[in-house]
């Protein structure tokens, strides 16, 4: 098995540093990462298809602003713990799972969310999500969902924050192909700034602006 004990000092991005191991298998990180940085997460393990456990312990995700890209394409990854997370600062999220075909669920509701915009791709093409919870985000300056959920086609279970989206913009295909998504309430949010509905129908029903 390919295994990496990674223990550099941080840099502003990581997105070569897994350049000749991409058959990497295991993760584990050392004592540095309790203080991450702003873009240190940014693009960190993104193209490890053969990746099937991180550790990170005790990451301190407090100054951290961008997790873009932090696991996209990661094929194989099935488990992934973040309830020891301290996500309060982070304003960049789009694509964070993108392709993790093989994660089951993730409950990632106390995270807290209310500086991001866009949410664009964050979860699309988890072919095998089951469960998602959001309920704790505070989703109040959300304006972009494109492609939230799309092709999640084994969501079953999906907790949406407990806040109202107020600012959305943009929800082209943000359910498009969840085909096992039986029911959701999105009676709280306010789509009356949304321009156009593409691929937004969701059992039959569209979107009605308030």
């Amino acid at each position: 098995m390919a295994q990496v004990a990674y223990n550099n000092t941080f840099a502003s991005s990581y997105s070569t540093v897994w350049s000749s191991t991409y058959n990497v298998e295991n993760i584990v990180f050392n004592i540095n990462w309790q203080n991450a940085t702003e873009n240190s997460a940014f693009g960190l393990c993104a193209g490890l298809k053969q990746l099937n456990n991180i550790r990170i312990p005790n990451f301190n995700t407090s100054k951290v602003t961008n997790v873009q890209y932090m696991f996209r394409g990661c094929e194989n990854l099935r488990n992934l713990d973040m309830s020891d997370w301290n996500i309060c600062n982070i304003v960049y999220v789009q694509d964070m799972f993108y392709g993790c075909r093989n994660l089951t669920n993730l409950n990632l509701s106390n995270w807290d969310v209310s500086k991001v915009k866009r949410f664009a791709y964050c979860f699309e093409m988890c072919s095998r999500l089951t469960d998602v919870n959001l309920y704790g985000w505070n989703v109040s300056n959300a304006e972009v969902l494109d492609s939230l959920f799309e092709y999640d086609t084994n969501l079953t279970n999906l907790i949406l924050p407990q806040i109202p989206f107020t600012n959305l913009t943009k929800i082209d295909s943000v359910f498009s192909h969840c085909n096992n998504l039986l029911s959701i309430d999105v009676s709280n949010w306010n789509v009356s700034k949304v321009n156009r509905f593409i691929s937004c129908l969701l059992l039959g029903c569209l979107f009605a602006p308030h």
